[in-house]
């Protein structure tokens, strides 16, 4: 998992990447605040985001395994404001048919 842009307040641009994923799977992506200190376990994956602060939107796959989903990042965000991503795949292939991507933490710039 990587980031299409850099973090900085304003970038509307600003997007979690995924690659080698399963290619056209129902995708989903996790938004936090934070990460967890330890992972939980949640359907078989190890899902590393603080629960408390974690939302779910639906995302897609591309025919090659990217996934890509705009967050945007609004101006009157400060340096140091931090955002956390998780994907996860419906797949046949994984544990309890899912799978994730590793976590990442975003921090404005």
């Amino acid at each position: 998992m990587s980031f299409g842009s850099l973090p900085q307040a304003g970038n509307l641009d600003f997007a979690p990447v995924c690659t080698r994923a399963p290619a056209n799977a129902t995708t989903f992506l996790a938004l936090s605040f934070a990460t967890a200190p330890v992972p939980v376990s949640v359907a078989g994956i190890a899902f590393w985001l603080d629960l408390t602060t974690t939302s779910l939107v639906f995302a897609s796959t591309s025919s090659l395994g990217v996934a890509r989903f705009g967050v945007p990042l609004p101006a009157w965000l400060g340096p140091g404001f931090g955002l956390a991503f998780q994907y996860g795949f419906i797949d046949p292939c994984g544990p309890q048919g899912i799978t994730a991507s590793n976590a990442m933490l975003a921090v404005t710039q």
